[in-house]
């Protein structure tokens, strides 16, 4: 699926530049973000960008959540850009440090 998405944004190279731009804006300032930006679009421009695809894609989506996110609530945005774009983690979920504050806050969102 990562070769797929791959090769439709580079079949669809402005489309593409577009969304990023966008994701750009909408996850300024968010930890990580730029750098998951740069990957991206380096990895779009790469002649062996195949074997970097499931990274690429991977940082795409996780841009995408964080922007989605940042749209309802910024501070649980600051909390999912700090550990999944600009910490690298093996897709181990739940395995991060929050504070007890951010662990409370992050709780009466999901259950007020």
């Amino acid at each position: 699926m990562c070769l797929d998405v791959l090769r439709a944004l580079s079949r669809e190279a402005d489309a593409a530049m577009d969304v990023l731009r966008t994701l750009i804006d909408e996850t300024r300032g968010l930890p990580g973000a730029a750098e998951a930006v740069a990957f991206i679009g380096n990895t779009f421009g790469r002649a062996d960008s195949e074997r970097v695809a499931r990274l690429a894609v991977e940082k795409l989506a996780m841009l995408a959540a964080a922007a989605a996110l940042n749209c309802v609530s910024p501070q649980s945005a600051e909390l999912f850009a700090a550990t999944r774009l600009a910490e690298n983690h093996a897709s181990m979920y739940g395995a991060v440090d929050f504070a007890n504050e951010e662990i409370r806050g992050l709780l009466e969102r999901a259950l007020p």
